[in-house]
This record gives C-alpha cells, structure tokens and sequence, in this order.
C-alpha cells in the first residue's frame, strides 16, 4: 500500500492514528484528492486505517460515509478507476453540507463495528441492502433470504482495502440468539468476544453426489481471516451432514439449508 503525503502540514497517514479533529483532516483530504488524483492510493490506505480506529466521530454518520468513500479511491475496474473528479467533488460537497450522500455514493448499511481489526457495517435483523449499493457479487433476493435468519447476520466489508466491499454471512450453531448481539452493536459495546460462536459462511448451489437435486445452503468460508481460532470454530461448530431429499452424506461442510425461494416483496 502506499506512500504517505510529502510535507508537515499533511499529517496522518496509513500508520499513523487519526488527528484529533478528525472532520478537518476529512475535508483535507478530499480536497487534496480532488485537486490531486493521484494521492487516491495514500488517501484510501488512510481512510481504511482511520475506520479500524476508535476515534469518536467515527459514529457520525456523515465522518464514517465519507471515510467509506475515501476508502474506495483507488478502486480500479476494468477499464480504469472506478472513481474520478466528478465523484470526489460529489464527495467533498456532500461533507461539507453534513448530509448522507446523493446518488453518486449512497449512505452505507448497518451499523458500523470493527470485527477482527477490520471496519465493517453489520445488518441487524430485517435490515436488507439498499439497492443503490455498490457491491460485489450481490444478490438482493438472497439477501431478502438471510435478512431474517435467526441462526445468520451480514456484515459488508472489504476482505481487502482495494477490493469493492462484499456481503459477508456469519453463522451460528449453539444456539446463540443473535439479536441480543444486534442490541450490542446498536449500543457501540460490540467486541469480537461477542461473535465467539460465528464461523464466516457463503451461500451456494449444492449439488447432492446421491440423488443429483441441488440444494441452496450455506457452506463455511474458512480462510477470511476475519476471525482468530478458526480451527477451533470449525471444530464446534454444528453441520447439516445429509442431504434433505435422499438422506445422502454431504461431502461439504454445510451449515445450512436455505430456502429455495425468497420471502414476499423480497
């Protein structure tokens, strides 16, 4: 990851805490972003580092979109950036007016929490991903789905500071009640003690070897690195061993068996 910016009025950086007004340095650096393109790099590492920070304004709204934004700087496609001047002076606009962003950059979902040192926003029960949201490999009706799991919650992260942010499903089998852990994260008190039972999760096809009828499950998603003991996660953790139609033996680590339809008006 990059460079930090040259000079001592510019200060922060990647590996460095936030500055004390935070808002200012904000400001700072979208301007700096918007007259200079190429401190996208730097300005996203610093974005990142501030968000896994426990800085105060991180629970305003307006300080912890925009540092999402910044974050996203750098993202590339295809083609090129994802982001130019037109977004970041959307951006810098939008900040300064202490509003939840227009249609360039929607606000983001959930409440924010640090899991695993990372920043992330976690989707309490009911809540579904608007669908101005930019992520990857979304599906609004699978999402529609998992909204009101009892045994799943969602988080949206970044698994890594450059990629487009994701939907992450987290798990679990012993029984927890995750709403309790919704009231913690309202609250701002969440730590990763509390997600001591959750083993990262994705949704897929799966296919039964017997009877050959797929099945929409949850398979677990080992390798996020998002969670410490993951060897001892998987060792606790409860799995759906057979097939729900031939009695079959999975030769996955299913967790679950979701529905094969979304709910009405999902």
């Amino acid at each position: 990851m990059s460079d930090l910016f040259d000079g001592p009025d510019r200060p922060g950086g990647p590996d460095r805490p936030a500055p004390a007004d935070l808002r200012v340095e904000i400001e700072h650096r979208l301007r700096r972003l918007l007259a200079d393109p190429g401190t996208a790099g730097a300005t996203a590492d610093w974005a990142v580092a501030t968000m896994a920070g426990d800085a105060p304004e991180l629970a305003d709204e307006t300080v912890w979109t925009a540092l999402d934004q910044l974050g996203g700087a750098d993202l590339e496609t295809g083609t090129g950036r994802l982001h130019g001047a037109a977004d970041f002076a959307a951006w810098l606009a939008e900040f300064r007016a202490g509003r939840p962003p227009g249609p360039v950059g929607p606000a983001p979902p959930g409440l924010p929490l640090t899991l695993g040192g990372r920043p992330a926003r976690y989707l309490p029960a009911g809540e579904r991903v608007p669908p101005t949201c930019a992520l990857a490999s979304f599906d609004a009706e699978e999402d529609a789905r998992l909204a009101d799991h009892p045994r799943v919650r969602r988080i949206v992260l970044r698994h890594r500071p450059r990629w487009v942010p994701t939907v992450q499903c987290l798990h679990w089998s012993d029984g927890a009640d995750p709403r309790a852990l919704d009231e913690l994260v309202a609250e701002g008190v969440a730590t990763d003690a509390d997600f001591a039972g959750a083993l990262p999760a994705q949704a897929v096809d799966l296919t039964c070897r017997r009877c050959g009828v797929p099945s929409r499950v949850l398979l677990a998603a080992p390798g996020t690195a998002l969670l410490d003991d993951e060897p001892a996660r998987l060792r606790a953790h409860r799995w759906v061993e057979r097939c729900p139609r031939c009695a079959g033996r999975w030769t996955a680590n299913v967790l679950e068996i979701l529905p094969d339809a979304a709910p009405p008006g999902g």
